[in-house]
């Protein structure tokens, strides 16, 4: 009875080597997700509620919403690579794939991200000009519409290029990022900068070139199309070159 209890004890211990291995190697713990919000001004909202969130990691999936303070808690989750969807309307998220990693050894992992808002203002197009540098920068000037105040970050955009006044975003030679820096607002007027490798972009067979530019939402991976992030197009302005 004695050798038959030490291997009963024996047996025990195993058990409960094996569970504590076991648990932390995959341990239970928290997902606090905060979100940062902030207008096409780039101030940041006080009222962040409302942002609805889709976890998923492998086949396992999950949602929650976002209260005042921009915070959701996903409780017990176990560890592994989780994806993240931010969806409130009329916002897009800065980063199209975001994602973290909930570690083995945290009790609790904390994600943030942002979101800004989609540009509600409009852009129209007076003129463009090479620089007078004699360098490859390209400028343009208009008028900035529906804006109630002063913005604190550069107002970004995508110039379209074509050889029609059918130019879009689904139709153009070539396009590039624009921006409009908030010192380069006066009232209304604005002077942007379309881009800085002008030449290159040109044909010499250009002498006519119709622009239209689509005022956009900043997003981490800047260097990627997110037509989602686009506001109102302006209408076409046409380029003769010179």
């Amino acid at each position: 009875m004695t050798q038959i209890k030490y291997y009963l004890i024996a047996i025990v211990l195993i058990i409960n080597i094996l569970g504590c291995k076991k648990s932390q190697e995959n341990p239970a713990g928290n997902i606090i997700v905060n979100i940062s919000l902030q207008d096409q001004y780039g101030y940041n909202s006080s009222d962040k509620s409302g942002i609805s969130i889709d976890l998923s990691s492998g086949t396992k999936s999950y949602s929650g919403i976002t209260n005042t303070q921009g915070t959701c808690t996903f409780e017990t989750m176990t560890s592994g690579l989780y994806r993240f969807k931010l969806n409130k309307t009329g916002y897009i998220s800065n980063s199209s794939s975001p994602e973290i990693s909930h570690k083995s050894d945290s009790i609790q992992t904390v994600a943030s991200f942002e979101m800004t808002q989609i540009p509600t203002y409009n852009l129209t197009i007076d003129s463009i000009a090479f620089s007078t540098e004699n360098d490859q920068r390209l400028f343009s000037y208009g008028n900035i519409i529906n804006i109630d105040r002063p913005p604190s970050i550069q107002f970004g955009f995508i110039a379209y290029f074509g050889d029609n006044n059918q130019v879009s975003k689904d139709n153009y030679l070539f396009y590039h990022f624009g921006s409009i820096l908030y010192y380069q607002i006066t009232g209304t007027k604005y002077m942007s900068w379309v881009t800085a490798i002008v030449y290159p972009l040109l044909s010499s067979t250009n002498s006519t070139l119709y622009v239209r530019f689509y005022p956009k939402e900043k997003y981490f991976d800047w260097t990627t199309i997110r037509t989602e992030s686009y506001g109102t197009p302006s209408g076409v302005f046409k380029w003769v070159i010179k």
